[in-house]
């Protein structure tokens, strides 16, 4: 899309987001904030904004890209780490699998997951036991579950 010589009162919302990804791109940041940088865009644009700044990710790999979203899955798109911050305090921060699998808190499993089934339950020889059923935890989720609930003692 050729919009060069184009004065910005004749750009769409979705055109000036991609004049301002790419002023911000070629100073090559350490860090570039993108805070709910798809709300005012139209689907069709905002897929292929998406996919402009998992490119841009690419070809800056020494450039931290910070992405701040309400929907959960643009996180999970664009993100290799999920930071979950309620009231202003940082709840949860690791690898966005993990956080989606592991989530610390109620907060966190209510942003991430949704409705999922929540069981109040033990870790019995390396299985999840709770009144409805018996879960075997893979070994990595056991020592992470381990650890989340020596943090949250």
């Amino acid at each position: 899309e050729v919009i060069s010589g184009e004065l910005p009162k004749h750009l769409s919302f979705g055109q000036c987001q991609k004049v301002a990804l790419a002023r911000a791109l070629v100073r090559k940041p350490e860090i570039i904030l993108f805070d709910e940088p798809l709300s005012n865009i139209d689907v069709l644009a905002k897929n292929e904004y998406k996919e402009l700044i998992l490119y841009a990710k690419k070809a800056l790999p020494q450039s931290t890209f910070v992405y701040v979203t309400h929907n959960i899955e643009d996180a999970l798109k664009m993100s290799n780490k999920i930071m979950v911050i309620d009231k202003g305090k940082i709840i949860q921060y690791d690898q966005k699998q993990i956080v989606f699998d592991l989530p610390n808190s109620q907060t966190v499993a209510d942003y991430m997951i949704g409705s999922r089934e929540v069981y109040d339950g033990k870790i019995i020889n390396g299985e999840f036991v709770c009144e409805e059923r018996r879960f075997k935890l893979k070994r990595n989720y056991f020592r992470k579950i381990k650890s989340i609930w020596r943090r949250n003692r």
